[in-house]
């Protein structure tokens, strides 16, 4: 019997999946199984349960993927070749060569800038939406052996999906699902899967689940215990609160799914008590949960807080100062009652690391604990971004700056030994010498520059031996005609380890030539890292995640393609498409009992209760739905159950709203710095302010740009913990006497940037606008205050001279004539002219082609 327990709350679900799993069952030893949506909620729930039974054993939490593939038949430890990994590398050997006959429409060439392993990866995830969301679809191509012209210009994604079964030899999961469902409607006992069947914490099912759920509900116990924050029942037209309205989308179709696919489901609902509404948080919550705005809703306070913030950085740190503030009004409360969910983590993690990390000071603000629980592998593994790095060097131009970045990841300059200081050393000398780009005159070659050796690391390295032992006068080379660049005594040693990392560099790249297996690709990976980085000596992981990763891209393979796999040759940029994928970040784990503030993305912890919950960077770009895959089949007639990311983003914001206990903190971005203009909330943020002003003074706390603004340290009410962003605006007060001087200059400033705004814009060169858009800070301080900073494309230049600008022409022939006139040789030059041209020329100045 399948039984539907609906609750609104995560804790209620917990504790009747906890008395549910106490009842006997026919064999004492049978495990159990509980399916949850997330590894979120199962480290929550594995806590919880054990808080509530004492001991938690004897318990699988499977995610539903693997249900999946229990109840098709593919369990066990046996790979499946229909995973979206293994099949997007059989899409990949079909576009790479396609059978005798096989149309494959736009997908035979993929677009300028993409790579086909990229292109197979998508279309693999395609395929793997079809048989989830249209397995029907896919029994058809099966029938018509991928003849299907009723797709019209799209009918090559059938045609190329029989290719790929035929290559697999298997069928499809789509094809397994009436068997499945008629075995497990006869009671059928499978071994993979117990008696008593238990999914917990689910706001959503995919259409084949909820059908073999349904179907297993005939045969066993199974219980599905759903979290939904609307009243019942669900109308067509939605709930009542503006809330439930817009972010409840997907707990509406969730309903109807259900009632179409399990009309015959026992539902059980879970009535929380009643608890009266002492705050806005908690009211609002109230209001959710009963369909209908309350007419009022209890006094402001500071249970829900929307600040808008100047960039991404000034959220972090107002984030901070908003829990700091928290954490001091609340003694009870620590760190890990804390969650901070963000939509885009990868973009705001290394801004939490460097406002929240860091060395505690006594002069800085009071640390927080805190934990990143997802991040690419490369930011987190030394060894990873070294391999990462590499794949974008080898192949490449070798630019000097990018070297230069790749030099400065931790395992490369563990490998040579190199400090922070000797980092910018060796830079001022990739400077000194005039290296751009190329390791040596064979690398130039590839690129349509043969014999052209000037400004290779090649040749800077040689000016830098040949100055270790010996210096040269004006106009005066060293052996084999080198300009040296003096060396000090004590800079050898450094000398030699900056060549060792060249040359090395060098033999990495011939490594990456042609074409190779995906095996071969791998081994020269491996060995590639072993010589241009070292592990870190005090990490027990070594390189065990590098080679985790390569070992599954090469398990995958072999999974769909046998023996294939290590014989058909690939290039570098399929290889490193393929390892990128997997550099990409996924939801990931996430940790409890650690003490700390948890950053996590919403999809992980949204609906995990907390007594503070954050969510950080609310912008439009973080919570856009995406563009639509023009190649979606899904996107032609779309149906209750398809994945929807705007419905989705909005559940989760939903799931956060209800799970917070005392207080939720939303920051988004109110200000768009690239145009210096006001910029409105997304509008999810909208609609939850829309509902605060009837119970809160301020609905929106907006905040100045610079956490050193005197605004923050106001003497009635100070805002900010940072000492040091209070000496800073004392330093910045001390010119003004009085608050109503400094108010004044304030309303000065605004009138002369509106003047400045609404004036005729002076004419600007198009070198300045590139300045400009690529670093506008410094931009700005040239432009318009008149201050020059050194850019690193200025200390590290990536371009050869190909012509000399008036004031570098006039310098050049100015150093000439000063030469001539030392030497006294105005009637005859030309032998001093010469040994000045190659002077030049080899030093890296001196443009190619004739001098004239």
């Amino acid at each position: 019997m399948l039984r539907d327990h609906v609750a609104p709350d995560l804790e209620l679900l917990a504790d009747h999946l906890a008395s549910s799993l106490v009842g006997p069952v026919a064999d004492p030893f049978a495990p159990e199984m509980v399916v949850v949506p997330t590894v979120g909620v199962r480290a929550w729930l594995r806590q919880r349960l054990s808080h509530s039974l004492g001991v938690t054993a004897n318990i699988s939490f499977p995610l539903p993927g693997r249900l999946r593939r229990l109840v098709l038949g593919g369990g066990g430890d046996t790979p499946d070749p229909w995973e979206e990994a293994s099949v997007a590398w059989v899409v990949h050997e079909i576009l790479l060569r396609p059978p005798r006959g096989l149309d494959l429409g736009p997908a035979g060439v993929p677009p300028k800038g993409t790579t086909r392993y990229r292109r197979a990866a998508r279309l693999a995830r395609l395929f793997d939406h079809y048989h989830v969301h249209r397995p029907e679809m896919i029994r058809r191509w099966v029938e018509v052996s991928g003849q299907d012209s009723s797709l019209g210009d799209r009918r090559w994604q059938a045609a190329l999906w029989w290719a790929v079964r035929e290559r697999i030899g298997s069928p499809s999961p789509p094809e397994s699902v009436p068997e499945a469902l008629a075995r497990l409607r006869g009671g059928d006992p499978r071994p993979d899967l117990p008696p008593r069947l238990s999914l917990f914490g689910f706001t959503s099912l995919t259409p084949d689940l909820v059908a073999l759920v349904a179907a297993a509900g005939e045969g066993r116990d199974v219980d599905l215990y759903r979290l939904r924050h609307l009243p019942p029942p669900i109308s067509a037209a939605g709930p009542g609160h503006p809330l439930g309205g817009s972010w409840g989308r997907q707990s509406v179709t969730f309903g109807r799914l259900l009632d179409e696919l399990a009309p015959e489901r026992e539902v059980h609902e879970i009535d929380a008590d009643p608890a009266p509404a002492t705050t806005v948080l908690s009211g609002l919550q109230a209001a959710v949960r009963r369909g209908r705005s309350e007419p009022s809703l209890p006094p402001a306070d500071d249970s829900v807080q929307v600040h808008g913030c100047k960039g991404d950085t000034r959220q972090v740190e107002v984030l901070r100062e908003v829990l700091l503030h928290l954490l001091a009004a609340s003694p009870d409360l620590d760190e890990s009652d804390i969650v901070v969910l963000c939509p885009d983590l990868q973009r705001f993690a290394p801004i939490v690391e460097g406002v929240f990390g860091g060395p505690a000071a006594p002069d800085g603000p009071p640390r927080l604990r805190f934990l990143l629980s997802e991040r690419r592998p490369g930011w987190s593994d030394p060894l990873v971004a070294a391999a990462s790095g590499l794949l974008g060097l080898v192949g490449g131009r070798y630019r000097a700056s990018e070297v230069l970045d790749f030099l400065a990841l931790e395992a490369v300059s563990r490998r040579f030994a190199l400090d922070p200081d000797e980092m910018d050393t060796v830079a001022q000398w990739l400077q000194d010498t005039g290296v751009a780009w190329g390791l040596d005159v064979g690398s130039r070659a590839r690129w349509g520059l043969p014999d052209l050796a000037q400004s290779t690391f090649a040749s800077g390295m040689d000016r830098l031996l040949v100055g270790v032992v010996t210096s040269a006068g004006t106009l005066e080379t060293g052996p084999g005609g080198v300009v040296p660049r003096p060396i000090r005594g004590d800079r050898t040693s450094l000398v030699g380890r900056a060549w060792a990392f060249v040359s090395t560099l060098a033999r990495v790249e011939a490594m990456f030539s042609g074409e190779k297996t995906l095996a071969g690709w791998v081994e020269a990976l491996r060995l590639a890292i072993s010589v241009v980085a070292a592990p870190d000596p005090e990490s027990t992981d070594g390189d065990v995640r590098l080679e985790s990763i390569l070992t599954t891209m090469t398990r995958e393979a072999e999974v769909s393609l046998g023996d294939s796999a290590n014989t058909a040759p690939m290039d570098l940029a399929e290889f490193r498409a393929a390892v990128e994928v997997r550099l990409e970040p996924r939801v990931g784990g996430a940790y409890f009992g650690t003490g700390s503030i948890t950053f996590a993305s919403p999809a992980s912890l949204a609906m995990v209760p907390r007594e503070v919950v954050c969510l950080l960077g609310l912008d439009d770009d973080a919570l856009s739905a995406g563009s639509v895959d023009g190649d979606d089949l899904l996107s032609l007639a779309p149906r209750d159950g398809d994945r929807d990311p705007r419905a989705e983003n909005r559940s989760l914001l939903l799931d956060a709203l209800m799970s917070a206990r005392r207080h939720l903190i939303v920051t988004y971005g109110d200000h768009d710095l690239a145009r210096n203009r006001p910029r409105p909330p997304a509008v999810p943020v909208a609609e939850l302010i829309d509902v605060l002003p009837a119970t809160t003074n301020r609905p929106v706390e907006h905040h100045p740009r610079h956490r050193f603004d005197p605004a923050n340290f106001a003497p009635s009410d100070p805002w900010s913990f940072d000492p040091r962003a209070l000496d800073a605006a004392r330093v910045s007060l001390r010119s003004v006497a009085e608050a109503g001087e400094y108010e004044r200059a304030r309303r000065e400033d605004r009138r002369l940037a509106a003047e400045v705004l609404t004036s005729e814009a002076p004419m600007i060169d198009v070198g300045g606008l590139i300045r400009m858009l690529q670093r506008p800070s410094a931009g700005y301080l040239r432009e318009a205050v008149g201050v020059g900073l050194r850019s690193p494309a200025e200390s590290t230049p990536d371009l050869i001279p190909i012509t000399d600008g008036p004031l570098t022409r006039w310098q050049r022939h100015s150093r000439l004539l000063e030469l001539i006139d030392e030497a006294g040789c105005h009637s005859s030059p030309g032998p001093l002219i010469s040994r000045w041209r190659a002077v030049e020329r080899s030093t890296g100045t001196l443009a190619p082609g004739a001098l004239g």
